[in-house]
């Protein structure tokens, strides 16, 4: 999708690829939304703009076909949006993958979260100061996609794994997801 010329060869390819994409997991339907900012931002034509929306909702409605639920209880977060807010920004800033000390409060989870907090400032602020003119030559494009698949990650993670405690935050095989909201500010 970042290419300086997007033919329809290569849309349908990477088409396919976000449609295999979607099916194997559930932060699979991530790229669509991610790959939406970079064809914004590329200028790419209304055209393959709209068929990558019909594919991206013909994906997402065909993977919750038949969809259940299997957390406990999926308005946790929304219930208790200050656990949930802690959770991911313990999620975010948690980049070394240390476990956290669920309930003691230690100055390390402190400082993670303060790091946490930081991302989410340095993310808003990327996207703000780059993310907000269209720009076809650039890595910022890239950039803002990175911080969109991350945050969006990060807020799914918090919906899927909150009831498994904060220390479900430091799981290290979330670690590149997080460091993907690094690179994009880099970016």
């Amino acid at each position: 999708l970042d290419r300086v010329t997007l033919t329809w060869v290569t849309l349908v390819g990477a088409l396919a690829v976000a449609v295999v994409g979607s099916f194997s997991s559930f932060q699979g339907l991530l790229i669509w939304p991610t790959g939406l900012v970079l064809l914004y931002f590329r200028r790419r034509s209304l055209a393959q703009i709209g068929v990558w929306i019909a594919v991206a909702i013909a994906s997402t409605l065909q993977y919750f076909r038949g969809y259940s639920s299997v957390t406990p209880d999926p308005q946790f977060a929304i219930q208790h949006p200050v656990i949930a807010l802690k959770f991911f920004l313990l999620s975010l800033g948690d980049i070394v993958g240390k476990p956290i000390a669920d309930g003691k409060r230690g100055y390390e989870d402190t400082l993670v979260m303060v790091f946490g907090v930081l991302t989410v400032l340095l993310a808003v602020g990327s996207v703000l100061i780059c993310g907000v003119r269209i720009d076809e030559h650039s890595g910022s494009p890239v950039g803002v996609a990175l911080i969109c698949y991350g945050i969006l990650f990060a807020i799914m993670m918090t919906q899927g794994r909150i009831l498994y405690g904060y220390e479900a935050a430091s799981f290290s095989r979330y670690t590149t997801f997080d460091l993907l909201v690094l690179v994009g500010v880099y970016l």
